[in-house]
Formats: C-alpha cells, structure tokens, sequence
C-alpha cells in the first residue's frame, strides 16, 4: 500500500507562487499514445510528469531511458509529426476548382450547351490529363512491409528501443495506407467525372450533328421549292418548315418516318 501511494503522490511545482523558483524538469518519456504526446507538448506547464505502464510491477527503473534517449525519441516523434502535417496540408497534384472538394475541370452541363466542339474537346483533352495525373499519383506511392520499414526507422535511430521502433514504424505505414486510399478516392472520382463528361458532349455532339443535317435538309428544300415556283411546278406559295422538308423528302423518294437520319446526296430536280 505504501508503493501505491508513493506512486500516486501529486506533489506539482507551484507556477503561481512568485517565490517558488521553477526547476528545470527532465524530457518526459515519449508515449505510445499520440494524444498524450500532444499533450505533454501543449500543456507542459501543468502536466508535471506521467507513467506508463501495463502493470504496476512491470515498471524497472534500471530499464528506464537515458535523457539522450528521451529526446531522441521526441526527436524522432517531431519528425513524424511533421511529416504527417506537410502530407496533409501539402496542395494536391490536381488544380481545385469548384465542384467541391475533389479536383477536376471546371464545367457545369449546362455551360457545355453553348461551347463550341473544338473548346469541347479542349475540355476532354483537360479531363484526360487530370485521369492521367491522378492514376501517376496514385502508382507513385507503393507501400513497404512493415520489416522494411522497422529496419528503415532503427537505422535511422539507433538509439530507439524496439518499442518505439515498431511503434514509429506502425505509424509510418498507417499514414501510407491513409495517403494511398486518398489518392484512390480521388482517382475514382477523377475517373467516373471524366466518363460523365465524355458522355454528355458525345450525345451533344451527335444533336447537333443531327440538327446540322436537318438544317441543311431544309435550305436545300426552301432552295428547291424556289426554282419549282418559278418554273411554274408548284403554284402554293407561303409553305411552313414541315412542309418543305415532306417536299424535300418526296423529290428525294425518302420516307417521312427517316427525318433525322443521315439523309444521302442530294440530287437535282
């Protein structure tokens, strides 16, 4: 009962008593725990010490850290951090626009109706480029095994316990799987955007093809329909648009039921 009582002692230095000199504190341990970590680091002032433990008789202190080896391990866990941080806030491979939080050209179905089809392909030329760039991200970034990467992290610190070893180490392939599965989730995004794109223009593409054919359907119709009045062929002026172009078909010996398809060379009356 007296061990547990020592051990649970809280006897913190007095921060706000003027007459209290402060001394310096030994570098803490480096817990398994990042949210302790980050705690220790944002509140060093009132957290005075802490113990970790998986039971209150597996702690030694001849197995305990030197200093050198505390701070290598905070060292070592700065590291860490900020590699984490520059891979999250680091700016995509792919320009943001605005259709939200995942990266693509910026088009709206609407505005495709009114660009022409040279700009059209411009965009899908774009949309390809961003599938291109998007599945290069994604192969760039191969994960290893954790072997690997525990010998990788010992060799850089010698001076680590196998512990913290493995657990750097761990948390170094966690990051991996998370960056890797990002890239998918937008390579994903990327892909299934591109195909709705390439989609939409090519039925747009076949309208106005369409249109452009039925217009020419009805100039040449108006054109013919001209001559014949004045050769004196016909003689009911003022025809509406449906009107020419069922004369324009039967001058052609086309069935009505054929308006819209390609219709073959014209020929003279």
């Amino acid at each position: 009962m007296n061990e547990l009582a020592e051990l649970y002692t809280f006897e913190p230095d007095q921060l706000d008593d003027p007459s209290e000199k402060k001394k310096k504190r030994d570098t803490p341990m480096l817990p398994k725990d990042a949210v302790l970590a980050e705690m220790l680091q944002n509140n060093k002032d009132q957290i005075v010490c802490y113990h970790e433990h998986d039971s209150l008789l597996d702690h030694k202190e001849e197995e305990a850290l030197s200093e050198e080896d505390r701070k290598a391990a905070w060292a070592e866990y700065e590291d860490e951090k900020k590699g984490l941080s520059q891979m999250r806030n680091a700016p995509m491979a792919f320009s943001q626009m605005d259709m939200g939080a995942q990266s693509y050209v910026n088009f709206n179905f609407a505005a495709l109706a009114t660009m022409s089809n040279q700009q059209l392909e411009e965009l899908i030329n774009q949309g390809r480029a961003k599938v291109i760039e998007a599945t290069n991200s994604l192969k760039s970034l191969s994960p290893e095994t954790l072997e690997d990467t525990i010998a990788r992290v010992w060799k850089e610190n010698p001076a680590l316990t196998e512990t913290q070893v493995q657990a750097i180490a761990l948390n170094r392939q966690a990051n991996v799987e998370m960056e890797i599965k990002r890239r998918e989730a937008i390579y994903r995004d990327i892909l299934a955007r591109q195909q709705a794109l390439m989609n939409y223009v090519q039925k747009l593409i076949n309208n106005r093809k369409v249109q452009q054919m039925q217009q020419q359907q009805m100039a040449l119709a108006n054109q013919q329909y001209q001559m014949a009045l004045q050769n004196g062929i016909l003689g009911s002026p003022g025809m509406n648009q449906l009107e020419l172009l069922g004369l324009y078909q039967q001058l052609h010996g086309l069935n009505p039921h054929q308006m819209g398809k390609n219709p073959g060379p014209s020929k003279g009356l």
